[in-house]
């Protein structure tokens, strides 16, 4: 369907050119002509209308009942779908919602289990590293040091 709206200003008004109906719609007997002109004076030339022109009823022509019958079953179809869609939106609803709560639950897991990580890496690093060997051995059997000296720690007694 193509339709064209022009407006342009000549000596005598202003001039509207429009294109009617698309070809597709009529049959070769109804074609109307492809472009009307209309002539329109300025708006500051224009007088008064004392009456006003009544239009005459159409009445729906036979031709076009089957245009409003596939706009009307159109609109119904699109109205089914509209229903199955949020029907189908209510009932995927809960599931995402579940799904959500359930992934939620494995990224606490998952950050979790890198602070473990994180925190084991540190150790073996330590545990390997030449510079506290003497240190870690120390930490992991009662053995101490001969030449360290113990220090233990007593309250004094009341006189």
């Amino acid at each position: 369907m193509r339709c064209a709206l022009l407006i342009f200003r000549g000596n005598a008004g202003i001039f509207r050119v429009r294109c009617e109906l698309s070809d597709l719609l009529l049959s070769p007997a109804q074609k109307l002509p492809a472009m009307t002109a209309q002539t329109f004076k300025p708006s500051s030339a224009r007088r008064p209308r004392s009456r006003s022109r009544k239009r005459p009823e159409q009445k729906f022509q036979p031709e076009h009942k089957w245009l409003v019958w596939e706009i009307l079953f159109k609109l119904g179809l699109n109205g089914i779908f509209v229903v199955v869609s949020i029907m189908a939106i209510a009932r995927l609803l809960p599931h995402q919602q579940t799904q959500q709560a359930k992934l939620n639950e494995i990224q606490m897991q998952v950050e979790e289990t890198e602070a473990r990580v994180k925190q084991l890496r540190s150790d073996f690093h330590r545990s390997f590293d030449p510079s506290q060997s003497r240190k870690i051995m120390e930490e992991l059997s009662p053995r101490h040091d001969p030449q360290q000296r113990k220090i233990i720690l007593t309250e004094p007694k009341a006189p």
